[in-house]
């Protein structure tokens, strides 16, 4: 007979060990399952105390509430406080400097300005070799003006302030017997010839306080009218006889801007005498009688009646500069590109 022969052990071991493996599998995940619901109890808990403490604060100190509202409030109206009540003030814009403001589509260097001193929106600019434009809106708009005369070629305009639909613009012509001067008495609607006596290429028209009118020739001097450009007379003694290039006026005092310097007469034009020996491709004066020059290093400023200047550039982003015209409480500049800039005067 054989012996009975025990189980074998490997097997034993296996059947154990597989045993151990299932229970494990059962005991974990409901291990798992229990801490997963006592951490959500515990921060469930967390929340609501914290809920509980808040509304303790707040019921303990009402006025703190109030408080931080009402900090939080003036924070607010300190803010509103900071902005100007009418955002079209001055205080809006003081930061704006010069400006181009057109015309859009540019028709040659601007050589000349008329503003209305009634309606500092409305004024006329004259091009070296696009006529004669009008704006009703600060620049915004252009309207041509002078197209059925017969010339582009414009050599300046000015406007009479006593009447503003008085109008005086100077075109070229290639015949010298045509007429350089001409008026228009309803704001540029019809122009008529003005210029008997008058001889020489006109590059500068001014009326003064006295009602008298002054025009520039770039190769014949100065010209004076006293009845309404209907006659001229040749004036301006001490003045170079050619290469002029602009005419301002302040009250009795006559300046004139040529390629060899600036020129000043103190008695309205009869004679002159040199101020500044730079060469000046235009000249403006204001209402204060500060004078304004254009060079090649842009816009100069004097307030000691053309003695010393210095930069007035700021915003100008186009020096080279060939007309100023000062009206009001505005300066504009008239630029070689054909742009035209305007600043605040001082």
């Amino acid at each position: 007979m054989r012996p009975t022969v025990p189980g074998h052990p490997v097997k034993t071991f296996i059947s154990r060990s597989l045993l151990v493996i299932a229970l494990a599998a059962l005991l974990i995940p409901m291990s798992l399952s229990a801490f997963a619901q006592e951490e959500r109890a515990t921060e469930k808990a967390a929340i609501e105390k914290s809920r509980q403490e808040a509304a303790a604060r707040q019921q303990a100190s009402p006025e703190v509430a109030k408080q931080d509202e009402a900090k939080k409030s003036e924070d607010e109206k300190g803010e509103d406080d900071k902005k100007p009540a009418d955002p079209m003030s001055a205080a809006t814009f003081t930061g704006l400097k010069l400006r181009s403001i057109g015309p859009a589509f540019t028709s040659g260097r601007v050589i000349g300005f008329a503003v209305d001193p009634n309606n500092p929106s409305r004024y006329f600019v004259a091009a070296a070799s696009g006529g004669v434009w009008k704006t009703s809106n600060s620049g915004t708009t252009w309207t041509p003006v002078f197209d059925k005369e017969g010339s582009y070629s414009i050599g300046c305009i000015a406007l009479d302030p006593s009447n503003p639909k008085v109008l005086y613009s100077a075109a070229k012509y290639p015949s010298s017997d045509d007429p350089s001067i001409f008026k228009s008495t309803d704001g540029g609607v019809k122009w008529k010839p003005a210029s008997r006596g008058v001889s020489g290429g006109i590059i500068g028209l001014l009326t003064t306080s006295s009602g008298s009118i002054l025009a520039l020739g770039k190769e014949s001097g100065l010209w004076r009218s006293t009845d309404g450009a209907a006659t001229w007379t040749k004036i301006g003694e001490g003045l170079p006889s050619k290469e002029v290039n602009g005419l301002a006026v302040a009250d009795t005092s006559v300046y004139v801007a040529a390629k060899n310097g600036l020129f000043r007469s103190d008695d309205g034009g009869a004679r002159f005498t040199m101020s500044d020996k730079r060469e000046i491709e235009a000249v403006a004066v204001d209402a204060k009688g500060n004078v304004y020059i254009a060079t090649d290093e842009g816009v100069g400023r004097s307030t000691d009646g053309g003695k010393k200047f210095t930069a007035f550039n700021d915003g100008l982003t186009n020096e080279d500069v060939r007309s100023l015209f000062a009206a009001g409480t505005r300066l504009y500049a008239g630029t070689a590109g054909g742009g035209v800039f305007s600043t605040d005067l001082p």
